[in-house]
């Protein structure tokens, strides 16, 4: 579970001994996030309507997932954040070539171009970072079609409602990567697409609200 800061949920016992609560790890710590702690027993009855209503129906996962697929929209971003990371590392290395240049010519301190240097191999670390990331996703893009992927989920989570508790928290663990929950609403998930090698799927969950209110 995933507060919209990003930071885990985790479970705490409330007051009466009979409740558990998530809390986000960020409000915990006094990170700056203000979320509410969420009954632990609300939250994992949405996650089964999330399943029922979402996971194990083929039609609404394939609408899910037609923009993620369709048109080649996240190719021609990744596309697009290659191009920026690799000018923004073209710049930064005719920077740092001119320091280079600078340094020949005796015109600032050696402390300096060293400071100087140091700032502009920092900016130029996650870029690099960034085209690693970038690539790696597209290689591991094996599920061209959301009929395909939707297909896999539904299936995955076709024996779901028929699972002991057990079993059903392996499944979970297994199949989704995280879950976002904003205001007691499930928003979003990862999931695990067994199609091939394993792809990460992230599908916004927004226009599904009434599911989960």
């Amino acid at each position: 579970m995933r507060c919209p800061c990003r930071e885990t949920l985790y479970t705490i016992r409330g007051m009466k001994p009979r409740y558990e609560y998530y809390v986000c790890r960020g409000r915990q710590m006094k990170l700056g996030c203000h979320e509410k702690p969420l009954k632990r027993e609300e939250i994992e009855y949405k996650v089964h309507e999330l399943i029922r209503t979402v996971f194990t129906q083929p039609a609404v996962l394939r609408s899910l997932l037609a923009k993620r697929f369709r048109g080649g929209a996240l190719r021609d971003e990744q596309q697009q954040l290659l191009q920026r990371a690799r000018s923004e590392i073209s710049r930064l290395k005719n920077e740092r070539a001119r320091l280079l240049n600078l340094r020949a010519k005796d015109l600032f301190s050696e402390e300096e171009i060293e400071k100087e240097a140091h700032r502009i191999n920092g900016e130029i670390a996650p870029w690099n970072a960034t085209i690693s990331r970038v690539e790696r996703d597209m290689a591991n893009a094996v599920v061209t079609d959301e009929n395909i992927a939707a297909a896999a989920i539904a299936s995955v989570f076709a024996e779901f409602e028929s699972l002991q508790k057990t079993e059903r928290r392996n499944l979970l663990h297994k199949f989704v990567s995280a879950l976002f929950v904003d205001g007691g609403t499930i928003t979003k998930a990862t999931v695990r697409v067994p199609v091939g090698s394993v792809l990460k799927l992230e599908m916004p969950l927004t226009k599904f609200r009434p599911f989960f209110l």
